[in-house]
């Protein structure tokens, strides 16, 4: 999950990070990841980019 791939490494880890910690702590994205993966999506499928 990257911001940009030429772009602001600082800003793609803070990006990464925030992913990170809602995935553990967050009850609303971990149900979606739940039911993403559910659907039979990989993890890097969960992550909503196109």
């Amino acid at each position: 999950m990257r911001l940009h791939r030429g772009g602001d490494r600082q800003a793609n880890r803070a990006l990464h990070m925030i992913a990170v910690v809602r995935l553990r702590y967050d009850p609303n994205t971990i149900a979606y990841v739940e039911r993403r993966l559910a659907e039979g999506l990989s993890k890097k499928d969960t992550s909503g980019a196109a």
